[in-house]
């Protein structure tokens, strides 16, 4: 390790945590937005056991709040937004972690080589910055590959009949659009006739 190598460490380490910073509070935020049906869950159920302390028999319409929203699923469009969330938490902390190293080497009288810390800040830094390059393609082509799997799922569905009747509807309408165009010859013989009067 040089007084070179950590700067750019540093540097690569800084600018990857800005964007990771970013992408997480992005992530937290549109993730995180409380849902107002967990709010009224959570005040029935309060309600629900101070009742029953009470010894008294609970509302039917705080167990039917409390019974609604227990049902309520994660969402799948949740999971990866979420998986982001936890890999870009790893990610910033891993960076934290080596910056706060490599600073600590900087800031020591004569420190040495460190080849760990060194190898240590490549491999973060590689992690980090592939990472960051391998999310962007990914949501880039998120929405392009949700279509693909759509239209295959519905194209499996169909039986060969099926898709012979669409093919066929599909000729039927494009014929109709476009008009064939009129014969050669039928041309000839309209320029050659005189106009009549």
């Amino acid at each position: 390790m040089s007084g070179d190598y950590a700067a750019i460490v540093t540097t690569i380490v800084l600018a990857v945590l800005v964007v990771g910073s970013v992408q997480l509070y992005l992530l937290a935020q549109r993730e995180l937005i409380p849902d107002p049906r967990f709010e009224a869950s959570s005040a029935a159920e309060l309600r629900i056991v101070e009742s029953i302390r009470e010894g008294n028999q609970p509302r039917a319409e705080d167990l039917a709040t409390l019974h609604e929203t227990t049902r309520v699923r994660v969402p799948l469009k949740m999971i990866p937004t979420s998986a982001s969330a936890i890999v870009w938490g790893i990610v910033c902390f891993a960076l934290i972690v080596v910056e706060i190293k490599v600073l600590r080497w900087v800031a020591t009288a004569n420190p040495g080589q460190a080849p760990e810390l060194a190898s240590l800040a490549f491999y973060v830094c590689a992690g980090s910055v592939t990472i960051l390059a391998v999310e962007g393609l990914v949501r880039a082509m998120a929405p392009t590959l949700s279509i693909v799997v759509k239209s295959t799922k519905g194209m499996w569905s169909m039986s060969r009949e099926e898709r012979d009747q669409v093919k066929a509807a599909l000729a039927d309408y494009r014929a109709a659009q476009n008009p064939p165009p009129p014969a050669a010859d039928q041309e000839q013989r309209s320029a050659e006739d005189p106009p009549e009067s």
